[in-house]
């Protein structure tokens, strides 16, 4: 696949906005996408298995004097069990049984969320609120998904988390937190349509595992979230044992969805090629209207 990505020159979008890229910003991207795992995502759908990848790509410059970017990739080979999907836990327990103790607390490093889902007096409120650091992350679509990150960095390698997550990330502040997402997310652009709080365990090789928390709009985003990050200890658990010991083999990103009262593997993407999902994910792919407010694609499409 080869696409043209973005350009020095002024760009209208679909909203009225005007963006332009610098030339240092176009050659990150290039540094970027040729040193790390850049996936393809849909409409910046981050529960979604990621159908490609970018692996390199040039600055060209067009007849006005522009410089443009160009990446290419290509597509990841999409695999499913052919009978029931192994049981996951049952072999992460064998694998942590008799490991050490879990650290007595783990920290939120940042919070990040993409600011086009506000208005900027809203999104500089945002952050003299927020109870934790905050981070943008730029999202170009039409309008992103309302999404909150919560990154932490895995500092622990086996282990078993053994009773409440939300205490090991300390309860009161935790507590705050998501009540700050709640009252944020009422006052996001499009309101109406569902949110996703994702849990996103940073590995120290870059490594992702993913935990989503989808939430409807017209529920209580504390009532569903709170119960999810108390039991993340699974995932968090999956985090060590993967930084430790390759227990998902040699994934690039793993995700896991909160349904139900309980943690369920989505997908994973292997090597560089190649994503895995679930049968269970497939059963239970959460519809993307609900989050963008419109369909994925057009109709036809």
């Amino acid at each position: 696949m080869v696409a043209k990505a973005a350009s020095t020159r002024l760009v209208p979008l679909a909203t009225g906005e005007m963006v332009r890229f610098t030339r240092d910003a176009l050659e990150s991207i290039i540094e970027h996408v040729e040193r790390g795992f850049v996936p393809m995502t849909l409409e910046h759908l981050t529960f979604l298995p990621p159908v490609g990848r970018w692996h390199s790509g040039e600055l060209v410059m067009a007849e006005d004097g522009a410089d443009e970017l160009i990446l290419r990739g290509r597509y990841l080979t999409r695999l499913r069990p052919v009978d029931a999907d192994p049981d996951l836990w049952r072999f992460l327990d064998a694998r942590t049984e008799g490991a050490p103790a879990p650290p007595e607390s783990v920290e939120i490093e940042h919070v990040g969320f993409a600011p086009r889902i506000f208005d900027d007096a809203a999104v500089e409120r945002a952050k003299a609120s927020a109870p934790v650091p905050v981070e943008e992350e730029e999202r170009w679509s039409v309008l992103p998904p309302i999404e909150w990150v919560i990154a932490i960095q895995v500092t622990w390698a086996l282990t078993r988390f053994v009773g409440s997550f939300l205490d090991t990330l300390g309860r009161e502040t935790a507590e705050s937190l998501v009540r700050w997402l709640r009252e944020l997310s009422a006052g996001a652009k499009d309101s109406e349509r569902d949110r996703i709080v994702t849990l996103r365990f940073v590995l120290p090789d870059e490594t992702y595992v993913y935990g989503f928390i989808p939430v409807a709009a017209d529920n209580e985003l504390d009532v569903h979230v709170l119960p999810a990050l108390d039991s993340a200890g699974r995932v968090a658990e999956i985090a060590g044992a993967q930084a430790a010991r390759e227990i998902l083999g040699e994934c690039r990103q793993a995700a896991f969805l909160w349904k139900d009262g309980a943690w369920h593997l989505a997908w994973s993407v292997l090597s560089d090629d190649t994503v895995r999902v679930t049968n269970w994910f497939l059963a239970n792919e959460p519809d993307p209207t609900r989050f963008l407010g419109r369909p994925l694609l057009p109709e036809g499409e």
